[in-house]
């Protein structure tokens, strides 16, 4: 029930509703969309002392302080061994929130893959443990991230067009909406492919690079 609750709170009833609808038609039609959202001008500011970066040694030390369980101990070594950087928060010497960036490879977003161009560093796998939200850790961690970004390249992330709550909240760091990108499968067999141009920027070119099967 609280996977439930937590999905009305943040998408709205009727989000849930259409979900729950498109759920019981999905062996017949499944429909995904991300939003690409990218900054234009990134504009670098100040170091966060609270913000540091995640090591290896770190996540060991989670694990034995039972910061983190043995889920999130394999995710976050596989993360760092895949070209992520990863960025967090500790809160009396506990775990708090974290996030990463992926500088190169390939991208995962649902069942779909991305390859990153060259330019491009994806935004990924942010989160504030419950106990610890409402102190804008994610925020902190956003903009500590999107600073680490070197210049001359793309921050870029995909959003679900449900999640108005971080479209919002990425919206104040500098992101647009760039692209939407769509999978139509009929059967779980057949996959329509679409992507919709939300602005048509100099970014466009190099975005769409990732998508091999355009």
């Amino acid at each position: 029930m609280d996977i439930i609750y937590n999905y009305i709170k943040q998408f709205g009833l009727t989000q849930f509703i259409i979900r729950f609808f498109f759920k019981l038609i999905s062996p017949v039609l499944s429909i995904k969309s991300n939003l690409v959202l990218t900054i234009i001008n990134q504009k670098h500011k100040e170091n966060i002392n609270e913000v540091k970066l995640i090591s290896e040694n770190k996540i060991n030390l989670w694990l034995e302080n039972r910061s983190i369980s043995i889920e999130y101990f394999n995710n976050f070594n596989k993360l760092l061994g895949n070209n992520c950087i990863g960025y967090y928060i500790e809160i009396n010497n506990e775990l708090a929130a974290w996030g990463f960036v992926q500088t190169k490879g390939t991208y995962k977003y649902g069942s779909y893959f991305y390859d990153l161009p060259e330019s491009v560093h994806m935004l990924k796998n942010l989160y504030v443990k419950p106990n610890y939200r409402g102190m804008s850790l994610g925020k902190k961690i956003n903009e500590a991230r999107i600073n680490a970004i070197p210049e001359g390249c793309i921050p870029c992330v995909f959003v679900i067009p449900e999640n108005k709550y971080a479209i919002r909240n990425l919206k104040l760091y500098g992101f647009q909406e760039q692209l939407k990108i769509s999978h139509t499968s009929w059967f779980k067999k057949y996959t329509y492919t679409s992507l919709e141009l939300i602005q048509d920027t100099k970014l466009n070119k190099i975005v769409i690079k990732g998508f091999k099967t355009l």
